[in-house]
């Protein structure tokens, strides 16, 4: 049964596979024969150019879109790396970055605990982080000990280097001196009474711990304005006791000046985000923090102020669900309004805590624009190309169909009988070719047709003399078929006659009777073939005439049948003759035509 109806479907499969090709055969034909009937109807000069003109376009318009997507995959893969060579300078910033901070702050630790300076010689140690500060690229070195003592060494946004110092001799309060070109302080710049330095998270967690840490970010006390991270380290003696903390400060502006420095492109953005979403540093313009009453608030990446740094935001929180979950280098795409953006993001860390995030985003148009610029070149010499190749093909259609409607019009003269249609192109191509060919078919119908007319002419000439002794002979057929009529009518109506004069006596016997009868119905029938010649004689002369008589059918057939009675004796034959019973007796017609047809 499966068999069965594995079978069937099969069948019913092949059915349709036969239905299917058979309904494509005809859809082509239909086709071909429009195809075929609408071509018909075109004209030479349109079938010449439009396959011309449309192949140039089609070739160009080709040409310029595989160079539109293959400038389109290279701006891609230019960007992709790009994005990857950005991220890399950012980390490598980023390390570098880090790696001055804790690369002073183990110097300075190591030289207190091995003696090179003495911690509370503030007026040494201030000149010595002073120099520190003018060899590395941070923003500030110093170290608070157990006893309270605060030393430190700061860079100002303007570049200029001041030193803080917290002792007896500033009766606690934070003294800040302005210096020289040689690190000597000169004058008191500002005297600050709420800094404590051992109440300070930097200190505190550090001593808490007793390892190198970094501090969260924080506003500086002194300069609110200003956030930095801070790199801390616990300092010992000698002897390996605990004295207190060094820490060097990094200002995030660093960052941010540095990646305005390598933006990839006008409109691309970088930034460094902490996990949390708030902004680390930013390549856009100004600071990446918003000022309330002097003192810097960091923002979210999420309410970022430039558009495009916001809407990447939105995307990687909507991909990922949360910034905490992003823990491999990605490269991402995403639109927005309608124009592509790339993004790559890579995680980076270092040993000590900090646990950051560098974001790369630049705009495909960035690139893009050189490329629409020449889609725009490309576009222009398409229509130039296009305008060219129309002109070309109008030239090439008018110097390949002038000459063919030439021949055209020629032959159509030709058709009407202008024989005098002679093409002059002096060209030897084809189209010469066949001008000359038309040009002798035509002298060659010409001398066809003049032979022709002349032959016409002398057969029209024998015609009429032929007709004329044909007319002649007919007139001598009937003048001598009337004589002849007229001579054989006289002894018949003798003959007839007597014949009715013996009929009607009463002495004469009934086979003589019957004789007599058979002799006058043959002399009838005779004088009806006289009468038959003479009729002919008329229809030659074209005076036949057609007389209707009304008669008896069944006697004309019995007389018929008696006049062939004694041929047929004569020979051995019987005459059988049968009528139907729907045939009339009685007709009216012309007896005479019926029965010499009948003969």
């Amino acid at each position: 049964m499966m068999e069965i109806k594995h079978s069937k479907e099969r069948l019913h499969y092949i059915t349709y596979l036969i239905f299917q090709a058979k309904l494509d055969i005809n859809m082509s034909q239909r086709l071909k024969c429009l195809i075929q009937g609408k071509m018909g109807t075109v004209h030479l000069k349109t079938i010449l150019i439009v396959p011309f003109v449309l192949q140039v376009f089609g070739i160009v318009g080709l040409v310029g879109y595989l160079s539109y997507k293959n400038g389109q995959n290279a701006v891609n893969n230019l960007t992709s790396q790009l994005l990857h060579r950005t991220n890399d300078l950012v980390t490598e910033h980023l390390n570098s970055f880090a790696s001055n901070a804790q690369h002073v702050s183990q110097v300075n630790a190591h030289a207190a605990a091995i003696g090179l300076y003495d911690p509370r010689d503030t007026k040494r140690a201030g000149s010595y982080l002073w120099k520190q500060i003018q060899v590395f690229d941070i923003s500030s070195v110093g170290y608070a000990l157990e006893s309270g003592l605060y030393i430190a060494a700061n860079r100002w946004t303007n570049n200029e280097i001041v030193i803080d110092e917290i002792s007896p001799q500033t009766k606690g309060k934070n003294y800040t001196y302005d210096t020289d070109n040689a690190g000597n302080r000169t004058k008191i710049v500002e005297i600050y009474n709420n800094y404590k330095p051992l109440q300070e998270s930097w200190y505190v967690n550090t001593a808490k711990t007793g390892k190198p840490i970094w501090s969260p970010i924080y506003n500086w006390d002194q300069a609110p304005q200003f956030i930095a991270a801070s790199f801390n380290q616990p300092m010992v003696d000698q002897k390996g006791k605990f004295i207190g903390v060094i820490g060097v400060d990094l200002l995030l502006s660093q960052i941010s000046d540095f990646l305005r420095q390598i933006k990839p492109s006008q409109s691309s953005q970088i930034f460094v985000i902490e996990h949390n979403g708030l902004v680390v540093a930013s390549s856009t313009p100004g600071n990446p923090f918003k000022l309330v009453g002097g003192v810097a608030k960091r923002e979210s990446i999420l309410n970022s102020s430039d558009r495009l740094i916001q809407a990447t935001a939105i995307f990687l929180k909507n991909h990922y669900g949360n910034f905490n979950t992003i823990d491999r280098s990605q490269q991402l795409k995403f639109k927005l309004d309608g124009k592509q953006q790339f993004l790559e993001i890579t995680p980076w860390k270092d040993d000590f805590g900090l646990d950051w995030l560098v974001i790369v985003t630049v705009p495909e148009s960035d690139f893009m624009a050189q490329i629409e610029a020449n889609n725009q070149t490309t576009l222009l010499l398409c229509l130039a190309a296009l305008a060219i190749a129309i002109i070309i093909g109008l030239l090439t259609a008018r110097w390949i169909a002038q000459p063919i409607l030439r021949l055209n019009a020629a032959a159509k003269g030709l058709a009407r009988g202008e024989w005098n249609q002679a093409i002059d192109l002096n060209r030897t191509d084809e189209v010469g070719e066949l001008a000359t060919s038309f040009n002798r078919m035509a002298q060659q119908l010409s001398e066809s047709f003049e032979t022709l007319e002349h032959r016409v002419a002398e057969r029209t000439t024998e015609l009429a003399q032929a007709k004329d002794a044909a007319e002649v002979a007919n007139q001598a057929k009937s003048t001598f078929l009337a004589n002849m009529s007229h001579e054989l009518r006289t002894p018949l109506n003798a003959i007839l006659g007597f014949a009715q004069l013996l009929k009607r006596g009463n002495t004469t016997a009934k086979d003589y009777r019957e004789g007599l009868n058979l002799i006058q119905r043959s002399g009838e029938h005779l004088l009806t073939l006289i009468n038959d010649v003479l009729d002919l004689s008329k229809i030659e002369a074209g005076r036949s005439t057609f007389n209707p008589i009304g008669f008896d059918l069944y006697q004309l057939l019995e007389d018929v049948r008696e006049l062939f009675a004694l041929r047929a004796e004569d020979k051995g034959l019987q005459i059988l003759m049968e009528r139907q019973t729907n045939v009339p007796q009685y007709i009216r017609t012309d007896q005479t035509q019926i029965k010499t047809n009948s003969d």
